[in-house]
């Protein structure tokens, strides 16, 4: 599974430094944090260390929403997967409908 792109909601002072957006002139909005593989792995701490470990060990987790935070009703989209030459017509790329978040539409 290969997760490009999310939107950050906990953790956000700790991302905000990780990925130096403070030095990212005109690009300093949250948006900037996660838009990317590179960026959610930067900004999430993920480094080559984690590579094949499973999300549901103890090093990397997947964690469900807090029951205190509740997210707005969203449309998931389905289409075919950006930048590949192989299997591109398999359906293989979701995204919620109109997240500002999404590397790419």
């Amino acid at each position: 599974m290969l997760i490009r792109a999310v939107q950050p909601i906990l953790g956000l002072g700790t991302m905000r430094n990780r990925r130096n957006l403070h030095l990212l002139k005109g690009k300093n909005d949250d948006r900037q944090l996660t838009n990317g593989p590179g960026k959610l792995c930067q900004a999430m701490g993920v480094t080559g260390v984690l590579n094949g470990q499973p999300f549901a060990g103890p090093r990397l987790y997947l964690a469900e929403t807090p029951p205190d935070f509740q997210l707005a009703a969203f449309d998931t989209i389905e289409t075919t997967r950006i930048g590949i030459t192989r299997a591109v017509d398999f359906p293989w790329r979701y995204y919620v409908g109109g997240n500002k978040f999404v590397s790419k539409f």
